[in-house]
């Protein structure tokens, strides 16, 4: 199974960066690490193109057992819900 990487900021949960492959920290090159790990995080997930395009769709949840959850925003879902 081919996977993604989702780079999110560790305080908000915001996306940041959604790649295709395992990639780490170091995607952000340009930037002190010390710095960057102070800052952001990542979680692998199944490959999905679509997320890939429309990242900002998309979001972090942290579910009952503080584990994070990627789901699609609550606004897009009443959006096409009218499709559905």
């Amino acid at each position: 199974m081919k996977k993604m990487t989702i780079f999110y900021k560790l305080k908000t949960l915001e996306i940041v960066a959604v790649v295709s492959g395992i990639q780490n920290l170091g995607y952000f090159a340009d930037m002190d690490m010390d710095v960057v790990e102070l800052i952001y995080g990542m979680v692998f997930v199944e490959l999905d193109t679509y997320i890939i395009s429309h990242r900002k769709e998309f979001e972090l949840i942290k579910n009952d057992v503080e584990e994070l959850k990627l789901q699609m925003k609550d606004e897009l879902k009443q959006r096409l819900q009218k499709y559905l």
